[in-house]
């Protein structure tokens, strides 16, 4: 009987003995467990503040690149059409059938291929010489309305030179323009030209000779 007891005492301390043994191990494999979730609960934390940070550092750069490179798109844009618009104009003007002719646009770089000296006077009217003969040119708005040809030292004879006055007055008209009417006495005439429609009036002042000193072709009003 006494051995039967010391037995169930011997059992009794080995079973307690174990359990405490198995229930330390269950508590460092759960302060294990607890000390690994908090250290990835702080790794997932950080990694996503970074993650966040470097996005939104990312998109606010990109955002902001891509509305300077729009903006400058838009100025280069801008531009482009400003200078395309002003060099189709200035090219249209130029290349105008009309260019250096009365009723047409002034173009004062191509005009001095024909007139010297061209300048504008104290009176606003541009002037220059072709030879011995005084240019003069009336202009509003960038538009010729009168060219002026003097000769007063060359006087020519209305009819011995009727020929080369007839070219000295249309150069400043169209190609196909000719004399429709003139005065009894020579000092005015009515010219025009088909192709541009247009009329021209010209006044010529002759000296006390009746020689022919100056032609003025000028818009008929």
């Amino acid at each position: 009987m006494k051995k039967y007891i010391w037995g169930i005492g011997i059992a009794v301390v080995l079973l307690a003995s174990g359990g405490g043994y198995y229930f330390y191990q269950d508590y460092q494999a759960q302060q294990a467990g607890q000390s690994e979730f908090s250290n990835d609960d702080d790794d997932v934390d950080a990694g996503d503040l970074n993650g966040y940070t470097d996005d939104d550092t990312a998109d606010d750069e990109s955002d902001s690149s891509s509305e300077s490179s729009d903006s400058e798109s838009s100025d280069s844009e801008s531009n482009s059409e400003s200078s395309s618009e002003s060099s189709e104009s200035s090219t249209d003007e130029s290349d105008s059938p009309e260019t250096n002719l009365v009723y047409g646009h002034f173009d004062k770089s191509k005009m001095k291929d024909y007139v010297s000296d061209l300048k504008k006077n104290s009176a606003g009217f541009y002037q220059g010489h072709a030879g011995a003969m005084r240019i003069t040119f009336g202009i509003t708005n960038d538009t010729i309305n009168v060219a002026e040809m003097s000769f007063v030292d060359s006087p020519m004879d209305l009819k011995l030179d009727a020929s080369h006055i007839n070219e000295l007055t249309t150069q400043w008209m169209g190609s196909d323009a000719k004399q429709d009417s003139q005065s009894a006495d020579g000092k005015t005439a009515v010219y025009s030209s088909a192709t541009l429609n247009r009329v021209y009036k010209v006044d010529r002042t002759l000296n006390s000779n009746g020689e022919l000193t100056e032609i003025r072709v000028g818009i008929n009003n």
